[in-house]
């Protein structure tokens, strides 16, 4: 079993009780996959915000990580048909994809925050790179002697 807070169920579970809900209610990847994945990205956004106010973080690293599951629909959308255009032979291509949910959610959710977060490194090492912040940041990290 994933790992999981006290109190804070693990959102791969979540993300399942979604989507196996969604069978019962005729939500699935080949009727329904804006509301499908729509709902998968907003649970796991309030579990997302939910754990890292109860670990403590800033406010707004809280929020980044609610939207990021907003942000992380599109993408879902992307994957789910980049993924079923794969596995254009293989019968009941629907059945599979519909297993997958979860996963390709997680993995949409994932990708946006390797590029918010990397995005963001990216400016950081910059500044600390052009000398703006270097003096003054303990975020700019130093080379080790002999590396230039």
């Amino acid at each position: 079993m994933p790992f999981s807070l006290p109190g804070f169920p693990c959102p791969a579970g979540l993300a399942g009780q979604v989507a196996f809900s969604g069978q019962r209610s005729g939500i699935n990847t080949s009727t329904s996959p804006v509301v499908l994945y729509a709902v998968m990205g907003l649970v796991n956004g309030i579990y997302l915000s939910a754990h890292n106010a109860f670990r403590g973080l800033p406010k707004g690293m809280v929020t980044g990580n609610f939207f990021r599951s907003i942000l992380s629909i599109p993408v879902a959308l992307l994957f789910n048909t980049i993924i079923g255009g794969i596995l254009f032979n293989v019968p009941a291509v629907d059945a599979v994809l519909q297993k997958w949910a979860a996963i390709i959610s997680k993995a949409a959710s994932d990708t946006v925050a390797g590029v918010i977060e990397g995005t963001v490194d990216r400016f950081q090492n910059a500044n600390c790179d052009s000398g703006m912040s270097k003096k003054n940041s303990p975020t700019c990290l130093t080379p080790m002697p002999g590396w230039r």
